[in-house]
C-alpha cells in the first residue's frame, strides 16, 4: 500500500500578481456575457408570448447554446405555422 504524505498548505502559491488590464478585461467579458444570457431569456419570452415569471423558470437551467438552439427551434415553429410576421423574418 502507498503511503501519500499529507502536503504542506504552503506548496501553493496563489498569484496575486495579475495585472489591472487582465482583470478588467476578464470582468468586462463577464459582464457581457449576462447580458448575451439575459438577451436570448428575453428573445425567448417574446418568441413563447409568455410571461416573464414562466420564462425564467423555464430557462433558469438553460446555457447559452441551449438558449440559441430553444430560440431557434421557436423560430422555426412559428414559421411552420406561419405566425411570423413578414416584417420579422428579414433583418433590416
Amino acid at each position: 500500500m502507498v503511503n501519500i504524505r499529507k502536503l504542506q498548505p504552503a506548496w501553493v502559491d496563489h498569484r496575486t500578481d495579475i495585472p489591472q488590464w487582465i482583470c478588467t478585461g476578464i470582468a468586462y467579458a463577464v459582464a457581457e456575457w449576462a447580458v448575451l444570457e439575459r438577451e436570448l431569456e428575453e428573445l425567448i419570452r417574446i418568441l413563447m408570448d409568455g410571461e416573464i415569471q414562466q420564462v425564467r423558470i423555464l430557462v433558469n437551467n438553460m446555457n447559452v447554446r441551449t438558449r440559441v438552439q430553444t430560440a431557434a427551434n421557436l423560430i422555426q415553429a412559428l414559421m411552420v405555422l406561419k405566425k411570423l410576421k413578414r416584417r420579422d423574418r428579414n433583418p433590416t
